[in-house]
């Protein structure tokens, strides 16, 4: 969801969403998807980006390791 949009939240447990990401989540967000079972990422959050791969691991989606520079690889990936 967009930054700046405190409400977006709302619509994913509204749909009854899993997994849910987004530029940043209040506290109160953040507990509500964990009594939900919804899996987060608040991307502004200090290492919020190792969330993502943790809650790709709990849903079973397939991913690739990566441990390359991000700089020097991003257009390679992009075109792939």
């Amino acid at each position: 969801m967009g930054k700046g949009n405190p409400e977006s939240a709302g619509a994913v447990i509204a749909k009854d969403g899993d997994a849910f990401v987004a530029d940043a989540l209040s506290k109160q967000n953040k507990n509500q998807c964990d009594q939900l079972e919804i899996h987060w990422v608040a991307s502004h959050d200090a290492n919020g980006y190792k969330r993502f791969k943790l809650d790709m691991e709990k849903l079973g989606v397939p991913r690739i390791e990566y441990n390359g520079n991000l700089d020097e690889d991003l257009s390679l990936i992009l075109d792939e």
